[in-house]
């Protein structure tokens, strides 16, 4: 399984998180790592021997983006208010396409595109 550390997450976002809210981060991180290992699925234990940081660092990005983003907000502004909603940005139980990308590609998966309902593989 993969483990995630809030050292982990203070190394690569530059952040310190305060004591207080360790209990918070370290289970945002576990959650996001449990995800990432059930994507892999069957192969997880191979890609986390030969991935393991690019596996760290998805998962701390993605806590940090939760942590950073309210779900369901991709930007604001002030003047003239103007907000704009993701689509799943902000949401950690959500992979981005980029993210399955990056997950497919260490799985050694070709790329693959959605339209509509439909998996498309191309060559």
């Amino acid at each position: 399984m993969l483990e995630v550390t809030i050292t982990d997450y203070e190394t690569i976002t530059g952040t310190q998180v305060p004591k207080a809210t360790e209990p918070q981060v370290r289970a945002r991180l576990g959650v996001i790592a449990a995800l990432v290992w059930a994507y892999l699925g069957p192969q997880a234990t191979a890609v986390d021997a030969a991935y393991r940081n690019v596996l760290v660092y998805l998962t701390v990005m993605k806590a940090f983006r939760a942590d950073a983003v309210p779900i369901g907000i991709r930007s604001e502004s002030v003047g003239s208010t103007s907000v704009s909603y993701a689509d799943g940005f902000g949401d950690p139980l959500t992979f981005t396409a980029d993210e399955r990308s990056v997950l497919d590609g260490l799985m050694g998966r070709p790329q693959r595109r959605t339209v509509a309902s439909v998996i498309v593989e191309l060559a």
